[in-house]
């Protein structure tokens, strides 16, 4: 990965951390990280190598990735002038987001539990329904993944595999 630069360093670095220790805390082996992000991301252990050491995924699974770890993903990727220092507040940054969903999804239950009328779940939200901000929000990704894409020299057959969304 030292020889990488850009997104797909910062992706590959991503993917390292997220799937570096099992759920018990202790490290995985290399190997195993390369097969459980093949496994979640459908893709073959070679791919998921790849993605690993620094290559950036196709658009497809950025996408994806996006959907997953959402915001702080996205800053982490393209933020050029990351320090350490901030990569690890945006590392937290994540942390702090999946921790409000959940206490988000806990209130709704709550609340339908009660027997809240179903419009009131969603008087607090901003006027712009949520279908249409992950719209807008995954416009917004996909262009910025096309620019760093275009920033990459790759080989013809690389722009063909990139453009059947293959990798």
């Amino acid at each position: 990965m030292s020889r990488q630069r850009g997104a797909g360093a910062r992706q590959g670095l991503w993917l390292l951390r997220e799937f570096a220790a099992d759920e018990r805390g202790a490290p995985r082996a290399m190997l195993a990280i390369h097969s459980i992000v093949g496994e979640t991301f459908g893709v073959s252990d070679a791919t998921a190598r790849r993605w690993v050491e620094g290559h950036l995924a196709s658009p497809r699974y950025l996408e994806e990735m996006r959907q997953r770890w959402g915001l702080a993903f996205v800053i982490h990727l393209f933020d050029d002038a990351s320090t350490p220092a901030r990569q690890e507040a945006i590392w937290k940054l994540r942390q702090l987001d999946d921790g409000v969903a959940a206490m988000v999804r806990e209130r709704e239950a709550l609340l339908v539990q009660l027997g809240a009328d179903p419009e009131s779940l969603f008087r607090s939200a901003a006027a712009v329904p949520p279908s249409v901000r992950a719209a807008l929000a995954a416009r917004i990704f996909a262009d910025l993944v096309e620019t760093e894409r275009r920033a990459i020299p790759i080989t013809i057959l690389g722009r063909l595999r990139a453009r059947l969304g293959r990798t």
